[in-house]
Order: structure tokens, then sequence, then C-alpha cells
């Protein structure tokens, strides 16, 4: 993340944008992912102006992410190759120092040659990519399919002269082909989002704007997990008989979701004692087949592992006639 926290001419504050690095960083935390936070400079990052949505609330009752933000690692000592995925913020802050940083475009330069790790961005983070260049001198950006925030949205918030790198410009100057959504009405752009996915090489995935962040880390774990080679047949988890609790749950989905659902969920009893196993199948064949109703209506998947689906026992068949 950048490390630029100066306010800007107009007054305005910079920083890194509270969404963008809260969407991702939750989408990896819940994925059971471990998320490390860097910038520029280390230290203390500089955050920027926020809004109330899920993950900007989740976090400031977050000790945990915010100590990872008072005293993050500095870009230089991070080793890449030890992660699955990077994922480069943005904010107005990082107009002021992503773009200029040799060492971010030397290890984003790196990862892309390896193809390890997966490297995405959303809004300005996309400046990040930059100074990455190929052994032979060419942008990485040259002909790869990517997105930023647009320059029409940095009009929009009145920006274009206090900020000294546009990514729209940036990166159709590098070469890229740059896609973008523009937006309608009030808002113009900045209520505007879209994802682009570049496979030619390397995958890339990067995000329009603020909006965009959320589902640029999820597209980046759902390549990830194509490339581990997901085992996708249907798997349950199934409670034994010798489990004695009154709430038995069993759990459907892929494989590696059951597995990390099933030993972390608080209302799985059965797992106590090894009281439950994993089996090939659906709920419904191993006598598992109703979902569970409440007052206010079915449900159908776990409300913490939404991945999971969960079904209770069935009770025998009938049928009026």
């Amino acid at each position: 993340m950048t490390s630029y926290g100066a306010k800007m001419k107009n007054g305005k504050t910079t920083g890194a944008a509270i969404e963008e690095f809260t969407a991702p960083y939750y989408t990896y935390l819940d994925a059971g992912m471990d998320v490390d936070v860097a910038s520029i400079l280390g230290g203390r990052i500089p955050v920027g102006e926020g809004t109330l949505t899920y993950s900007q609330i989740r976090y400031r009752i977050d000790s945990t992410l915010k100590a990872k933000v008072r005293a993050s690692m500095k870009i230089d000592d991070v080793k890449f190759a030890d992660y699955d995925v990077v994922f480069m913020v943005g904010g107005w802050g990082a107009a002021f120092d992503l773009g200029y940083s040799q060492v971010l475009g030397a290890k984003v330069a790196a990862a892309l040659e390896a193809r390890k790790p997966l490297v995405g961005s959303t809004c300005h983070g996309a400046l990040g990519f930059a100074m990455a260049n190929k052994t032979d001198g060419t942008p990485w950006l040259k002909g790869m399919t990517a997105t930023g925030v647009t320059t029409a949205q940095i009009e929009k918030l009145g920006i274009e002269k206090d900020t000294p790198m546009h990514p729209e410009v940036v990166l159709k100057a590098k070469g890229a082909n740059y896609q973008c959504i523009h937006g309608h009405g009030l808002l113009g752009d900045v209520g505007a989002t879209s994802v682009a996915v570049d496979t030619q090489g390397p995958i890339v995935i990067t995000g329009q704007n603020q909006n965009s962040a959320c589902v640029v880390a999820q597209r980046q774990l759902l390549f990830l997990k194509a490339g581990e080679g997901m085992d996708e047949a249907t798997y349950a988890w199934v409670p034994k008989s010798s489990c004695k609790s009154h709430l038995k749950v069993c759990y459907q989905g892929y494989k590696e979701d059951i597995l990390h659902g099933s030993k972390v969920d608080p209302l799985n009893f059965c797992r106590y004692g090894g009281h439950a196993s994993v089996e090939v199948g659906t709920c419904a064949s191993f006598g598992y087949g109703m979902h569970f109703e409440t007052p206010f209506g079915t449900i159908a998947k776990d409300p913490i592992f939404r991945k999971l689906t969960i079904w209770k026992e069935t009770y025998g068949d009938a049928l009026v006639v």
C-alpha cells in the first residue's frame, strides 16, 4: 500500500482507500488464508476517508488488522514468492509513490515472469505495474488487458491537478489494452465498476475503482483454486450414529471447503471426538435431505461459511393421496 499521507493542495486527505484494502483482506481471510500487509516505506500506513460498508465496519472493530496497518512490512523486505496472491491497493496516496517505486516494480515484474504469485490491483493500485518491465525492457503492461480508475472519475472528484499519476493515462502510455465502464447520472464513473482479466501470459486481474476491490480478490481465489486442481466433486461431512448431539448438521460442498468449515464451525458438535466423516456424495444420499426451517425462512447455506450448504436428517418419506 501507499505510504503517502500528506494532504493535497485542495485540502483533501490522501493515503490508502479503506474499502480497497479491507474488502480484499477479508476475502482472503475468510477463505482461510494468512494475510500480511506491506507498504512502500513500511510502518504506519496513512488511511483515507471511509464509508459505511461491511468490510469497513468490520475493520473498525478489528484490532488485528489495525495493528498490521500501524506496523506494515516494508516492501523492500517482502518476498513475493512466499505468497499465493498479491493485491495492490489504491487510494489517492498511491498516485504519489506506487508508480515511482522501482523496488515494487521489480518485484511485480519478477512475479509476472515466474507466474507466481497472482498479482492484482484496483483503482490507483494499477500504478504498481508502471515500473514492471520484462528482461528486455518491455513494459509488462504492453498488450495487457487491464483497468484502473478512469480519468473521468478523477475529474469528477476534482483532483486531476492535485495527483501526479493517473492510472488510465499511465496504462495507455505503457501500451495496455485499457478497459473500463463509464457510469451515468449524478455519480458518473464513481458509481461504475468493472474488472479486467488478462490470461495471455501470467494471469493478472485488475479492478476499475473502489467498487471493484472485492471482486478482484474473489477472482484471484478462483484462478488460484483452478491452478491447484481443486477437487470439485460433491462431498458431504456426515455425522456418525455415535454422535449424540441433538443438533446434527451435514455439510455439503467442495472437499477443501468442507474440511475447513467443519473444523471451525462452533455449531458442529459432532466433530468433537471424531463423530463425523467426509464422504463422496450429497447429504441427501446419507439421509440428510432437509434444510433447516425457521420463522424467518429456510436456511440453505451455512450462516458463516457461505460456500457450504447445510442439511438435517430426513425422518422417513410421506405420501398423501
